[in-house]
């Protein structure tokens, strides 16, 4: 019957691992596909820049061989000759971009035929201004030659960005085709993987529970045994024995749940990404218009996914922490920048709920710390304040110099924490209650891994707050490297 369940598990553990295998490739081969794409549309966007170059360039030198022939000043002649080099750049970077289109090739080789009857044109303007006078070189502009050039060059020009946008719109067209095809399966394949790996889970669990029960069963008759040992010497041999066996099947069960969950939280992340980044493609509607319904269902997808990755990487954050695992890369660093970066990450949150966000860091304030660690923690605690702050409320962050430690604040005008739950805030998994049943709640574990994070700085941080009134988190980061 072990043998069977071993079996079962095994084929289970193995159907698991081909899905997400089979979703990795599919998320490479779609990855490889759009940055194809990308490329093509940034070629495009290359040739459609180009062409407004080259037109630029020709309106430039026109003028400037007008002027020059109106007014027979020499910085005209300069301003002329470097249009004329512009335009040559502009041509030379458009046969590099346009060399695998014939099309495009052709309307080139006429374009640059007119642009060198014009040139010739523009030459013998200026000649005759030069050798005959302002009246000749006007009586030779009026013959109407140079503007059927320019309309020619125009027209050109016109067609062929009316091709690149064409070709653009196609590419586009495809990547969100490819995109959305890719996003069915990937959800489809993660819903079976993980629905298998859920059972694989539920068998574990409940074998460690049954060999834990045999293992307490086996404790009690070892006891029972030592009472009469000298009755029962071999009995008792045979029943260490049965001990020894379960206690390695025990172990060997806790070990594969370790792994199981070690590997199930590693490799959830590729798929994860996935589902996120595709669920937000669909939500922007590139694809084409959603229905109501639809556009719920994705929005669940995308929040039930986000939810899930936030979770696995608290987990594996506070692991880490506790585990020791976690380095910090220490370095001197401007504070005003680093919590910049932060404040530009959490804005498009603060103006979805009207939420004013003050900054008053001044630019002379360093500290000695993990730049990136030090940014998650403003980020925990700036996204933590807007989450519990009303419409139309204010953030605002202060840094104070300490000698040895800048103290930072993180203050919101939301609803406050009541008394008796502020020493328990950064606790795991612990939920603020009564005054928060209409806030959106994260995983409990983000004030947990802040309070880690600052103490493995050698700083500490506490919270003060009142119902109603807002709350005020503070923390201090060292100024100097820690002894």
């Amino acid at each position: 019957m072990k043998m069977v369940h071993d079996n079962l598990l095994r084929v289970g553990l193995g159907i698991a691992l081909v899905i997400f295998m089979l979703i990795g490739g599919i998320f490479y081969w779609t990855t490889n596909g759009m940055k194809q794409t990308n490329r093509m549309v940034e070629q495009t966007q290359e040739v459609l820049e180009s062409l407004s170059v080259f037109l630029t360039g020709i309106h430039k030198g026109e003028s400037a061989a007008r002027g020059f022939v109106m007014s027979g000043k020499a910085d005209h002649l300069e301003i002329y000759r470097d249009s004329v080099s512009e335009v040559q750049k502009a041509i030379q970077n458009l046969e590099r971009l346009v060399a695998n289109n014939p099309r495009q090739k052709a309307r080139l080789e006429a374009i640059k035929s007119a642009v060198h009857k014009k040139n010739e044109f523009s030459k013998r303007k200026i000649q005759l201004r030069q050798s005959s006078g302002r009246e000749s070189a006007i009586d030779f502009f009026l013959t109407g030659q140079d503007h059927t050039l320019m309309n020619t060059i125009r027209s050109l020009v016109s067609e062929m960005k009316a091709e690149e946008i064409t070709l653009l719109q196609q590419r586009q067209a495809q990547a969100e085709y490819d995109a959305q095809r890719s996003l069915y399966i990937l959800i489809t394949g993660f819903t079976l993987g993980f629905a298998i790996l859920l059972s694989v889970y539920y068998y574990l669990n409940r074998e460690i529970i049954l060999r834990t029960e045999a293992e307490a069963e086996a404790v009690r008759l070892n006891r029972d045994l030592e009472r009469r040992v000298k009755e029962r010497t071999s009995e008792l041999a045979d029943v260490n024995k049965q001990l020894e066996e379960r206690n390695r099947e025990v172990e060997h069960a806790n070990r594969m749940k370790s792994e199981f969950l070690a590997s199930m939280s590693h490799e959830l992340r590729t798929p994860l990404n996935a589902i996120i980044g595709f669920s937000d493609l669909l939500a922007e509607e590139s694809a084409g218009p959603l229905s109501d319904k639809q556009r719920r269902f994705i929005n669940h997808v995308s929040a039930g996914a986000r939810h899930l990755m936030q979770l696995i990487n608290d987990v594996l954050d506070v692991s880490k922490i506790e585990a020791g695992r976690i380095e910090l890369n220490k370095t001197d660093f401007a504070v005003a920048e680093a919590t910049l970066e932060v404040v530009s990450l959490i804005t498009p949150l603060a103006e979805s709920k009207g939420i004013r966000v003050d900054n008053t860091i001044q630019s002379n304030l360093n500290v000695h710390a993990d730049r990136i660690r030090f940014k998650q923690i403003f980020y925990n605690l700036l996204n933590n304040a807007l989450k519990f702050t009303q419409e139309k409320g204010m953030v605002r962050i202060d840094a104070f110099d300490e000698r040895d430690f800048v103290r930072f604040c993180v203050s919101d005008t939301g609803i406050g924490i009541p008394p008796e739950e502020l020493h328990e805030i950064f606790d795991e998994f612990h939920q603020v209650g009564g005054t928060t049943k209409n806030v959106n709640q994260g995983t409990g574990l983000g004030l947990t891994i802040t309070k880690r994070l600052v103490e493995l700085h050698g700083g500490r941080i506490w919270a003060e707050s009142k119902l109603d009134c807002g709350s005020q988190f503070n923390f201090t980061i060292p100024v100097v490297p820690v002894a």
